[in-house]
């Protein structure tokens, strides 16, 4: 098992603004108006034009996303960041309050230096350029003795603390994008707003600051940015970040996954996060959406925090696309499905993982591993993800081939031309359209009708009520590439079991799915009903007694008699024991393996686990 990475960057790297004050000019109007904030804002703080254009881009892209927070608390421009609890609108996840960056409470002290109240600067993008120029300066004159930097180059220490607070690899990664783009330049219209940031081709290069070889192509633009791992309460040996070292697959954790996120906010700003071991969170791989430049952060051998679940944690790959799932084909660009593509294939290769609908998995399709949590799962990449285009890219071989009497019928719109409705996420309301494009899905409804309601889920839906078209309502989904068990048929209407019901789902042209291939399970003979559950743990009596039993909890649903599942893998009960590397307790990064057996299941829109001994396999003929 490998010690966690230390962190080595070189000496001087991390060296910002007086405290500014003046109207906000966010009153005027046109599309030149962020050009006057972001000049205003300069010549009131004295940070250079360029700079404070290079640190906003790099992670907002100009994007003030209406005022809402990202992922990570960050508001405005600038992410400037909010430790008070919000409720991100359908752009971001569900019932999930935004995460904080490295420096929370970053709004808060900018407002001040700029006598603001953090109300005007979350919701005012002038007033959010103002503070952030600020507190730019303030870091430029603490590293440079009260001085500001003579030069654009003399910015790197403010610009490294302003975008990672005090994490050195973090920070050299935030320097290396902000330089860059201060050397390329970039021009933009963002909501109506043209900003533009003129190449600076006499800027130096910066030394190479970030060492490590990642496990990437070698004709890919990849870089290593190590995940913090680090202990946030020394009196609680479970109490770290942001993931565990393992030695996969030789400690027994087969790397059987690949799973696909996007960030809810932007590249830099989910990089720095990750380098925050409060955080609790991260992935292997992030990949930036205008390039597809690629930032692995925790080696493939080791446990990403990523899936919400730790039987898939400890069996899967994640990697993060910088993107915002309302906002589709906005950020999820050519650049980086073929980026991401070429990696999958590469992990693929490296771990004899099949290229197929079965291993290569969205975020959202991995269950929460208790009944409390399953109503908040994250659903990214969700709606606007190309499935099919993706698959494409890696050049699936071809599989068995398709049986027309499986009992299996795979899930196959095109993506384009697919334009289901979609409504932002609105708990307790209805939602507002989201512009039409592409989707991913069918709706299923609970009766051959297109009247009948969509069909809902007990969890989101306890009252019994339907299914809706909010993007973060996964009730009535069903997703391209899975395979479900065929259920009925009439006319031009086909039914699947999901989630525990026939949902109904019309094509009138025969094109919308294909025959699928794969096992099917139905509950065995004798039984009325059998649960269903989030992991896959391995039975009490597997445990030692140095480690501490993981009880195997069933989620909320159950699958009645006569109902049948496809089975996408088979696998043993086991539990990955971790605990902080340097906490000394007995057994650590143990390997828990039973007698217990599972299927994986397509079960709705999600995955999910059932016990071997209460299902049979079943002929699809009969």
């Amino acid at each position: 098992m490998r010690a966690a990475p230390a962190l080595v960057v070189a000496a001087g790297l991390l060296v910002g603004l007086v405290v500014a004050s003046g109207p906000s000019a966010s009153a005027m109007s046109g599309g030149e108006q962020r050009e006057r904030d972001f000049a205003a804002a300069s010549a009131e703080s004295g940070v250079p034009e360029a700079v404070l254009k290079a640190v906003s881009y790099a992670l907002t892209r100009w994007d003030d996303r209406d005022g809402e927070p990202t992922r990570y608390g960050g508001y405005g421009l600038m992410h400037l960041t909010d430790p008070t609890p919000r409720q991100p609108d359908g752009r971001g996840q569900a019932g999930v309050a935004p995460r904080l960056d490295p420096a929370p409470g970053l709004l808060r002290a900018a407002a001040e230096l700029i006598d603001a109240s953090p109300t005007e600067v979350r919701s005012d993008p002038g007033q959010n350029i103002r503070a952030g120029a600020a507190l730019l300066a303030q870091y430029a004159r603490q590293a440079g003795g009260g001085q500001l930097p003579p030069s654009t180059a003399g910015w790197s220490e403010a610009v490294a603390r302003f975008g990672a607070g005090d994490n050195p690899a973090t920070g050299a990664a935030f320097v290396e994008d902000v330089f860059a783009l201060l050397r390329t330049g970039h021009t933009a219209t963002v909501d109506g707003q043209r900003i533009s940031l003129p190449a600076d081709l006499e800027l130096p290069v910066l030394p190479a600051l970030l060492g490590e070889k990642p496990e990437c192509p070698r004709d890919l633009d990849c870089r290593f940015v190590p995940a913090a791992y680090e202990q946030t309460d020394p009196s609680d040996p479970n109490a770290y970040g942001n993931y565990d070292p393992a030695d996969r697959p030789g400690d027994g954790n087969d790397i059987r996954y690949i799973l696909l996120h996007s960030t809810e906010s932007t590249y830099s700003s989910t990089i720095n996060a990750f380098g925050d071991p409060s955080h609790g969170a991260s992935t292997h791989y992030v990949i930036r959406s205008e390039d597809g430049e690629i930032t692995q952060m925790v080696h493939t051998d080791d446990l990403a925090f990523h899936a919400g679940n730790w039987t898939f944690n400890s069996q899967a790959i994640g990697i993060e696309h910088e993107g915002f799932v309302a906002d589709g084909a906005t950020w999820f660009t050519e650049e980086m499905y073929r980026s991401s593509a070429r990696l999958v294939r590469y992990l693929a290769q490296r771990y004899d993982i099949p290229l197929d609908r079965r291993h290569i998995l969205g975020s959202d399709e991995i269950q929460r591993g208790t009944p409390e949590r399953v109503a908040g799962a994250h659903y990214d990449p969700a709606t606007y993800w190309n499935w099919p285009h993706f698959m494409e890219l890696l050049a699936d071989p071809a599989g068995p081939a398709p049986d027309a009497d499986s009992g299996i019928v795979t899930i196959t719109p095109p993506f384009e031309g697919n334009e289901q409705p979609v409504r932002s996420c609105d708990p307790g309301g209805a939602g507002t359209p989201l512009p039409a494009q592409g989707t991913n899905f069918l709706y299923l409804r609970a009766a051959p009708s297109d009247d009948a309601p969509l069909i809902g889920d007990p969890v989101l839906h306890p009252d019994g009520g339907a299914g809706t078209t909010q993007i973060c309502d996964w009730s009535s989904k069903a997703l391209s590439g899975r395979s479900f068990a065929l259920a009925a048929t009439l006319g031009e209407w086909t039914a699947i079991w999901h989630g525990g019901t026939k949902g109904w789902f019309r094509d009138p042209t025969g094109t919308l799915t294909e025959p699928g291939t794969g096992l099917l399970v139905e509950p065995a003979p004798g039984l009325d009903s059998i649960p269903v559950y989030g992991l896959a743990y391995p039975e009490p009596a597997a445990f030692p007694s140095t480690i501490p039993v993981q009880p195997i909890q069933p989620l909320q649903y159950r699958i009645a008699a006569g109902q049948r599942y496809t089975a996408t893998d088979v696998l043993p009960g086991q539990y990955y024991y971790a605990r902080f590397d340097g906490a000394e307790v007995p057994d650590n990064h143990t390997l828990v393996l039973g007698e217990r057996r599972y299927a994986l299941i397509n079960f709705n829109y999600r995955h999910a686990y059932v016990d071997l001994d209460d299902v049979r396999f079943v002929d699809p003929k009969n």
